[in-house]
């Protein structure tokens, strides 16, 4: 009798533990794409771009950052109402769901929303500057490479350009332990060296003329886009939002 009853408490406590959902089939990768810009008066001015993409069994996910404002200062100015805000410290994101190949998916504006609202993929990657047409600079062929560095599974590629006014150096990162990933910055490189290509790099010398010397101007700029592997403490969260669209999916046919 008490071996049955061990059992049948075994078999509870793994019913409830185990809610059908797979947690470590969840993958979640950060994407950066950086411009720097290095001015002549020694300052720099950086601006970043970046996204979270998850992916759960056949669907993916767009966590697109919002930037939120707090009200600083209120005044009148005759019957008019002047409100001067100031960006909060705070990061938001909005969340895009979608099964794979689909054209269309869901809005949601936290992890916790009870409902999305329909949105276009194409619109969004172009918003985001992952689409088709902004992807081909990453697969332009290079010719041979100057330099190539060899590290277990990553390779990292150097290439030098000399024309006149053209990107100095360029850098090209390749993983082999990225290669799950349902993301390319270009399938044709990842098809050719049976890796992930997980992060480029172009570094640019402008020629400046000696009559700009007494002026500011922007001696070098680096664009780096790169995506790396995240963990994330609120993977429950993430597969609840997953599983919401897959229930509310069927409304957007």
């Amino acid at each position: 009798m008490i071996k049955i009853l061990t059992l049948i408490f075994i078999f509870i406590l793994i019913y409830s533990c185990n809610d059908g959902s797979d947690i470590s089939s969840l993958k979640v990768i950060r994407y950066n794409s950086e411009f720097k810009d290095y001015i002549s008066d020694g300052t720099t001015e950086i601006s970043m771009t970046t996204l979270i993409i998850g992916f759960y069994k056949n669907y993916r996910l767009y966590g697109v950052p919002s930037t939120s404002y707090i009200l600083k200062k209120s005044s009148m100015k005759g019957d008019t109402i002047l409100n001067e805000f100031t960006p909060s410290n705070d990061t938001t994101y909005n969340y895009f769901v979608i099964k794979n190949k689909d054209k269309e998916g869901l809005r949601y504006d936290s992890l916790n929303s009870l409902n999305g609202s329909n949105f276009k993929l194409d619109s969004l990657l172009e918003l985001i500057n992952i689409d088709s047409i902004n992807l081909k600079i990453f697969s332009v062929d290079l010719g041979i490479p100057y330099k190539i560095i060899k590290t277990k599974d990553k390779t990292l590629e150097v290439f030098l350009d000399n024309t006149k006014n053209g990107t100095d150096t360029i850098y090209r990162s390749f993983d082999k332990g990225m290669k799950d990933l349902d993301f390319s910055f270009s399938k044709l490189l990842d098809r050719q060296k049976n890796s992930k290509l997980y992060k480029t790099r172009f570094v640019q010398f402008l020629q400046v003329k000696n009559y700009y010397s007494a002026q500011k101007f922007v001696k070098r700029t680096d664009i780096t886009d790169e995506i790396r592997r995240v963990e994330i403490n609120n993977k429950k969260s993430f597969i609840k939002l997953f599983e919401k669209f897959e229930h509310q999916r069927k409304n957007l046919k």
